[in-house]
């Protein structure tokens, strides 16, 4: 059920612009309504997921494991031939997962462990 959501939520940007034929203006403003939309959803997400207790490791671990099945499913979407988004905008979103999940979570343990190693 949540992959049809997520499926919805992926196609919902461009039957939107698929919808309205406009100027440049318009699609200005469709960009930085986009960015507001974007900027919202990852503040949201940051600030609940920072609410649970960082300290409890089967929290993290299933705050961890959500950011990894939003991971696959993006990678199994650039296999697709999908209608909603190209490639680039696919890999774009697999780094701002990434992004989320470092704000959330902090660096990865393998960066941690380099990183008191010196390297």
């Amino acid at each position: 059920m949540l992959e049809i959501w997520q499926r919805q939520a992926l196609a919902r940007p461009l039957q939107r612009s698929r919808t309205r034929t406009h100027g440049l203006g318009h699609w200005k403003e469709e960009i930085r309504r986009l960015a507001a939309e974007r900027l919202a959803a990852e503040t949201l997400l940051v600030a609940l997921l920072s609410r649970f207790d960082g300290d409890d490791a089967s929290t993290r671990a299933t705050i961890n494991d959500a950011f990894d099945h939003a991971t696959r499913f993006l990678e199994d979407r650039t296999f697709d031939a999908s209608e909603s988004a190209g490639p680039e905008e696919l890999a774009h979103s697999l780094r701002v997962i990434e992004e989320l999940r470092v704000a959330t979570l902090g660096p990865r343990e393998e960066s941690k462990q380099e990183n008191s190693l010196g390297a």
